[in-house]
């Protein structure tokens, strides 16, 4: 029995199987370079029985579900998310030195009663490099999203596709960062990685520990350094950290690696290795890797990468790079 269209799609391929065919002023290419109209017989006839239509809609209801009631993977010990640790106000290793208190604890060159905003809406920081208390989360379709950190997980927040990525703030850290000084060594969860696109710019959280726990498919871009500089002309720094726990390669054991991810900065981290390596060879998307000022000495890439934009460190010693035919921009110093 032939079912109803439905009035809206929600992603091109609804729109294509349901709407165009049927619709007098779209319609279809038929094999003499018209356009055709379909009635809706023929063309529903060739969906098939939609098993595993109902399936990705199951799925990805329960996932809602459980993204909404933080249980599956957004509770706390959940399989897929990034389990780490966050730094602020350690002008010894990192480029925060302000704080708005006077408390320098273990950091006697930190520049104290420095306002941490500019405006007082809260939108422009004073100082570029000054440690945050948010991060910026965009996943792949609506849903709720949530981070953790060592005291409780935090309630969810909504994420639409039609009002862009969540600006999650962590109110139990926001004292901390914009007043303590040698706030350091905050554990930090973020949940329900399998369904995260983009987790914006995390440079300024400083992270001294990164591990992604489980899989992470279905992200497009791993932006953790930074290769400008702030409003004094001076580079983005994250010294003597662990080795992030990026799991990109195409092994089996990296669960699926990261095959979207279109976008990489590991500009200016300094890693506790003597030989900084990273596989990046499931990421055939990628376009855009940027590790400049950092010590990374051994980098792989997937053959045929799509890459456009190469910064590589001086210390760079093993380059794995094969048939990069899109490649124009590589830069290796400042």
């Amino acid at each position: 029995m032939r079912g109803e269209r439905p009035l809206i799609a929600l992603n091109l391929d609804e729109y294509y199987k349901y709407i165009t065919i049927t619709n007098s002023k779209a319609g279809y290419q038929d094999r003499y370079g018209g356009i055709g109209i379909d009635n809706g017989t023929y063309f529903y006839a060739l969906q098939g029985d939609r098993s595993l239509s109902r399936q990705q809609f199951l799925t990805n209801r329960l996932n809602y579900i459980d993204s909404w009631l933080n249980q599956g993977n957004y509770e706390r010990g959940g399989t897929n998310n990034i389990r780490g640790r966050i730094a602020a106000n350690s002008p010894s290793n990192t480029s925060d030195k302000w704080i708005e208190g006077i408390n320098k604890n273990t950091e006697p060159t930190l520049e104290v009663n420095v306002p941490y905003w500019t405006d007082s809406t809260e939108t422009i920081k004073t100082h570029m490099f000054d440690g945050e208390y948010w991060i910026t989360m965009e996943p792949v379709r609506n849903s709720y999203v949530t981070v953790g950190t060592d005291a409780a997980n935090f309630p969810s927040l909504k994420y639409t596709n039609l009002e862009g990525p969540v600006k999650f703030k962590t109110p139990d850290l926001e004292n901390g960062v914009r007043t303590s000084g040698g706030y350091h060594e905050q554990l930090y969860y973020i949940y329900g990685l399998d369904q995260m696109k983009s987790l914006g710019d995390m440079s300024k959280l400083y992270w001294t520990e990164f591990n992604i726990e489980g899989k992470a498919t279905k992200m497009t871009d791993l932006l953790l350094g930074y290769d400008g500089v702030d409003e004094n002309g001076v580079h983005y720094k994250n010294d003597g950290i662990n080795m992030y726990g990026i799991h990109a390669s195409n092994s089996s054991s990296d669960n699926g690696g990261m095959p979207l991810l279109k976008r990489v900065n590991l500009s200016y981290i300094t890693f506790n290795d003597a030989a900084p390596t990273y596989d990046f060879s499931s990421c055939e998307k990628l376009e855009d890797f940027r590790a400049i000022g950092s010590n990374i000495t051994n980098i792989t890439f997937a053959d045929g990468v799509a890459l456009k934009t190469l910064y590589l460190p001086d210390s760079i010693r093993i380059l794995n790079l094969t048939e990069a035919t899109k490649l124009n921009n590589i830069v290796t110093s400042y």
